[in-house]
């Protein structure tokens, strides 16, 4: 896995602050729910039994333009607070008033790898990780605004496109390929393959869709 300086700044054509007027109305796939509690005045003046303010919440769904009306294709709230929206034309980050738009640029080092992002996940660590749709597996460093990118090869992943992400509980990852299940060694940097002896047998050497790890563990 390449890794890119944490201390160099984000370069142009790297992130892409949006503006506040930048978002106003996206494809209706976008829809940020907020809650207004607005109890009944007879409520107001006996006082709301409890839960009784939940039953007269009234839902609003605002538009938000944020990905140039493509529909996202992943979304994610890290432990910050922050909303991850996945694209086919970048990655984005909204704190609920402005947007940062991640993309790909051949030409940036530490770019994202890919502008189609199919899977997002964040680990223990607090650390963003990115599926692309043809540039493997992607570390987004929050401080830099950099990604350090996992490619398909001998000593990389099955396929170049990630599909799936999920947390195996440990200091790994698993990671469904168009060409199986991988799992990636985090602090290594090793990846082994559904091939290899520590997959367990019977899952077919095709595209892994979804992965999910139950409270158990199991996946």
């Amino acid at each position: 896995m390449s890794t890119a300086a944490a201390s160099s700044p984000p370069q142009p054509g790297l992130v892409r602050p949006v503006g506040a007027r930048g978002w106003l109305v996206v494809s209706s796939a976008v829809l940020l729910a907020a809650c207004l509690l607005a109890p009944s005045q007879a409520q107001a003046q006996v006082g709301p039994s409890p839960g009784s303010w939940e039953r007269s919440a009234t839902p609003v769904f605002r538009h938000a333009r944020l990905l140039n009306d493509i529909a996202p294709t992943a979304m994610l709230q890290d432990r910050d607070g922050l909303i991850w929206i996945g694209s086919q034309t970048g990655l984005v980050s909204w704190d609920g008033y402005r947007s940062r738009q991640y993309i790909a640029d051949p030409d940036v080092a530490g770019s994202l790898p890919a502008a189609f992002v199919n899977a997002l996940h964040e680990d223990r660590q607090g650390r963003l990780w990115v599926g692309t749709d043809s540039g493997g597996l992607a570390r987004l460093d929050k401080d830099s605004g950099r990604f350090a990118s996992l490619a398909a090869g001998p000593q990389g992943l099955s396929s170049a496109r990630v599909f799936s992400l999920a947390d195996d509980g440990a200091d790994g990852l698993w990671v469904g390929t168009a060409q199986g299940l991988d799992r990636l060694h985090t602090s290594s940097g090793r990846v082994r393959r559904h091939t290899d002896s520590d997959i367990p047998s019977g899952l077919p050497p095709q595209r892994i869709s979804a992965l999910l790890r139950d409270s158990r563990g199991n996946l």
